[in-house]
Parts: structure tokens; C-alpha cells; sequence
């Protein structure tokens, strides 16, 4: 097989790489909700909430697609 040829994911490896995706998503949004914790500054706390509404939405996107 040629490493430059376009593949076809199996269904097996798409739900692998699915699960994959949103397990990282999910750790993301846990990172950044201890990052918002007692010692933040208030500068970095609506820096955080942006990053975490972007990761809530990546999420929500991933899980309209596996839905449909």
C-alpha cells in the first residue's frame, strides 16, 4: 500500500478515532474548568470561558454528526 494514497476509514476506525476525538475534547474542557478554579486571575477568567464555549461547541457539533 502506498503511504500517499488517500484510504477509506472502516466504520471500526472512524468510531475509534470518534471516541478518541471527543474523549479529548471532554479532557479539554475538564483542563480548562480547573484552570478557572480559586487562584485565576481575572484577567485569564473570560479567556477561559471562551476556550470553553468553543470546546462545548466543537462537542456539540461531533455529537449532531454521530446522531444524524
Amino acid at each position: 500500500m502506498n503511504p500517499e494514497e488517500p484510504t477509506m476509514m472502516t466504520t471500526h476506525d472512524w468510531s475509534a478515532w470518534q471516541a478518541g476525538y471527543e474523549a479529548g475534547i471532554d479532557d479539554a474542557i475538564r483542563l480548562i474548568d480547573a484552570l478557572r478554579g480559586p487562584g485565576s486571575g481575572s484577567l485569564s477568567t473570560p479567556i477561559l470561558l471562551r476556550i470553553r464555549a468553543e470546546l462545548l461547541a466543537l462537542r456539540e457539533r461531533t455529537s449532531g454528526r454521530r446522531a444524524a
